[in-house]
């Protein structure tokens, strides 16, 4: 289970180096780790945010 999110939580990282705008309702991206789904860049923010919650408690 903790491999699963440091997967998701490392593909939002990368993603995130291109500076997606949480502001753009109408933005979207596809993460490969969860097989093409498409989430806004504000759900993809959220996402990392608890992954790396769970991944290193004290970040």
């Amino acid at each position: 289970m903790l491999q699963e999110i440091q997967e998701i939580t490392f593909e939002i990282g990368m993603l995130g180096q291109y500076g997606p705008d949480i502001y753009d309702p109408q933005g979207t991206r596809v993460l490969r780790v969860l097989l093409g789904r498409v989430f806004s860049a504000l759900e993809m923010g959220c996402i990392k945010y608890a992954g790396f919650k769970r991944i290193e408690p004290g970040m």
